[in-house]
């Protein structure tokens, strides 16, 4: 071994132990902590992999703040806003600007609306700025780079150091909560994520997002996403022949959501309550475990999960089931029903009766 190689080799040995390997302590609010690295962060959950491999969700509201906002650095997502008196502050993402009010959507997907008089000075600025973005249209062809996915079928682009939300015309992807809906927004950011590409602006939507088809080294962005089963054409908002054949050849290929048996379309999805869709995972989570029971070898195994889940559709009318019972916050000993935005969402707390605790104010327990 030459003297060279020998002091390159020390030189990596003397560096290995400073290597970023994106591992760092994450301190819990109960003063737990975790050795881990940031995966990802949708519906209120935070997904750290730890360094032998193995995964842990934590709800982003039992984050220590300092956490809190090294998640909100990573990913873009949300900030601190703040009243007009200083003394209330809350975590949520802004989801557009209206004439004297915003609508905000907080960790657990709640979405609230806040009149501007009750915000912050520094709030005010914040949102006036956006306002303005969000109604700037981009010009008929442009070109710029992609520094943001929020899903599969929204990014946000850099042109001339403004950024700006972009809508993929004529496509609709699956929530992050639904099935595939983290599969599709990797395959968009494998795709798109950090380079530059071209595209064309059809208009806007009602959130001021401008609805645009990309394109990337040639490849048609949008129609690559319901080609490879990752998306839905948008019936709603296009007739578009081609994208409805390509659907169609994915549904035919039984390509990612298309190998599940009646995949629930993420505008079904976005007008179910928050307990039908809490529901939902439930059910589809216990479906996912593997049986505790000896299987008989002469049984016929049906598919996995994530090709034919087994789990039922609610219906968009039915109210929440009542076989969720209650949930009692044994701090404040308040009683929320299934319909709560508090459900099974409190730090401590456990199922109840329908006589335990006080009602809440706001859900009627």
């Amino acid at each position: 071994m030459t003297v060279v190689r020998r002091c390159m080799l020390l030189f990596v040995w003397i560096l290995a132990p400073f290597q970023d390997t994106g591992i760092r302590t994450w301190q819990l609010a109960d003063n737990r902590t975790i050795e881990a690295s940031f995966k990802s962060f949708a519906a209120g959950q935070v997904i750290l992999r730890k360094s032998d491999g193995s995964e842990s969700s934590v709800p982003f509201a039992d984050l220590a703040p300092d956490d809190q906002k090294e998640v909100m650095r990573t990913t873009g997502w949300g900030r601190v806003w703040e009243d007009d008196t200083g003394r209330h502050h809350t975590i949520a993402d802004l989801l557009r600007v209206e004439a004297d009010s915003v609508i905000l959507e907080k960790t657990n997907g709640n979405r609230i609306t806040v009149k501007f008089d009750r915000l912050s000075k520094i709030d005010r600025q914040y949102a006036e700025s956006r306002r303005n973005i969000s109604a700037e249209h981009l010009p008929e062809s442009f070109s710029a780079k992609v520094v943001g996915i929020s899903d599969g079928d929204t990014i946000t682009v850099l042109i001339n150091r403004r950024q700006f939300k972009i809508r993929l015309d004529a496509i609709d992807a699956p929530e992050i909560a639904q099935d595939y809906g983290s599969k599709s927004k990797t395959f968009l950011s494998d795709l798109v994520g950090g380079k530059v590409i071209t595209g064309k602006t059809l208009g806007q939507d009602k959130y001021g997002r401008n609805l645009c088809r990309l394109f990337v080294n040639n490849v048609a962005v949008n129609a690559e996403m319901i080609s490879n089963g990752l998306a839905w054409h948008y019936v709603q908002y296009s007739d578009d022949q081609e994208l409805a054949a390509l659907e169609a050849k994915a549904k035919s290929e039984s390509k990612n959501l298309w190998s599940q048996s009646g995949p629930i379309s993420p505008w079904e999805w976005r007008k179910w309550s928050g307990a039908q869709r809490k529901n939902w995972i439930e059910q589809r989570d216990i479906a996912a475990r593997p049986s505790t029971t000896t299987p008989d070898a002469n049984a016929i195994r049906g598919p996995p999960l994530e090709s034919k889940p087994s789990y039922v559709r609610p219906t968009v009318e039915a109210r929440p089931s009542t076989t969720l019972g209650y949930w009692l916050n044994t701090n404040s000993d308040v009683r929320h029903n299934a319909g709560c935005r508090w459900y099974h969402n409190t730090k401590e707390g456990r199922q109840c009766g329908s006589n335990e605790g006080r009602a809440c104010k706001i859900c009627g327990g």
